[in-house]
């Protein structure tokens, strides 16, 4: 059996940014290659004579595009032509693949643009050719009317094979929108990398909350400010949110209210940090891990706090966003707005504060590690 990752032609992999979806590619196929499975990366660049064809041993099939595209600031044309492109390119690639393979292939999407123009670029699949699909667009996860931006998603879901969905709660909203067959979509969370975010014993840490994830509306960060500010101010702490600025006039909204608030010396913008040792070094210097996100589909930014050792408390909102896979709960902090501040306060004064955070480390080993994530992937695989 061999495996195709597709990349999404967004970033680069592995990204040099804060992308969610390609962290996840490439930790599941270090971790398909780490069990010895014959796995290959289709995956961006705009660089014609890239001749770095291998990562760390795994196979790139890099789909060449001219370097004007490679803004991924611009969400209008250019990030258009990129995605269009891209996808059309990768389905022309994957054409040509198919016809010279014919031992068992699995497809790994994880994005609708992607598998549409695969769809109908190969709409005779030979029978060898397993195509899966992840779901990670957090949209699925509220409970209301899809939004028509989905629209291609929805035929990758009805046309797949496998479906993975990222909690239950995801897989129970496309079967009763879509008609889909339970047996055809597999609930696995999203996994971790334990190597990269782990606790730094000769860290002190400070009094610092933390919060990281793209700046929008969705991510809710100025509600967390100002649910928070009374403790930030009377007990002398800071509160930093880390992350890509996508929308420009909410980030004015944060700002302005801090100016006016003389929240300057308690609320920071961090900027947008590189994942990996950086980003882990946050999660280090920090108390608490706080997000009043208003939905997820499965969030990176929790696991990696808890695999750094960093205690979590979520609003209400984010708790339809998570499953109770493996007793999650256990170790989340899940209040509505008018109690943040307590679970907050206790969690940071706590005489058991670190051995909560130990707990947590030894949970996500015991459970999160992409290893026995991809092996989960592996075993659907395999079955089917």
């Amino acid at each position: 059996m061999k495996i195709i990752e597709i990349g999404t032609g967004y970033t680069r992999i592995p990204p040099i940014i804060g992308a969610a979806t390609e962290v996840v590619v490439h930790n599941l196929i270090k971790s398909f290659h780490a069990n010895n499975i014959d796995v290959e990366l289709v995956d961006i660049t705009f660089n014609n004579n890239d001749e770095n064809t291998f990562l760390n041993g795994i196979k790139v099939n890099y789909i060449a595009l001219p370097a004007f595209l490679s803004r991924i600031d611009d969400k209008a044309v250019i990030h258009v032509l990129r995605r269009v492109l891209y996808s059309l390119k990768t389905a022309l690639f994957l054409k040509k693949y198919l016809r010279c393979f014919d031992e068992k292939l699995v497809l790994h999407f994880h994005n609708q643009f992607n598998f549409i123009f695969y769809y109908f670029l190969n709409y005779k699949v030979k029978k060898n050719v397993l195509v899966m699909y992840t779901v990670h667009s957090p949209s699925w996860s509220l409970n209301n009317k899809i939004s028509n931006k989905l629209l291609f998603e929805k035929i990758a879901l009805l046309k797949s094979d496998i479906i993975i969905t990222l909690t239950d709660q995801i897989k129970e909203m496309i079967g009763a929108s879509l008609k889909i067959r339970a047996d055809k979509m597999y609930p696995i969370p999203n996994g971790v990398d334990i190597n990269t975010y782990y606790p730094i014993p000769e860290f002190k840490k400070e009094n610092l909350l933390l919060s990281v994830g793209s700046v929008c509306r969705r991510k809710n960060q100025l509600n967390t400010i100002k649910i928070i500010k009374d403790f930030l101010v009377n007990n002398d702490y800071e509160y930093v949110f880390i992350g890509k600025i996508i929308d420009d006039k909410y980030f004015i909204e944060i700002q302005n209210y801090i100016d006016i608030n003389n929240l300057g010396a308690h609320v920071k913008y961090g900027g947008e940090i590189k994942p990996g040792n950086e980003l882990n070094i946050w999660y280090n210097k920090s108390k608490l891990y706080v997000s009043n996100s208003k939905s997820e589909a499965f969030s990176l930014v929790v696991l990696e706090a808890l695999s750094a050792g960093v205690p979590v408390v979520l609003s209400e909102d984010f708790e339809r966003s998570l499953s109770k896979f493996k007793n999650v709960y256990d170790f989340l902090r899940i209040t509505d707005d008018n109690n943040m501040v307590n679970e907050v306060y206790k969690i940071v004064n706590s005489s058991k504060y670190k051995i909560l955070c130990s707990e947590c480390r030894n949970f996500i080993n015991a459970n999160y590690s992409w290893q026995k994530i991809a092996q989960e992937h592996l075993n659907i695989m395999r079955s089917d």
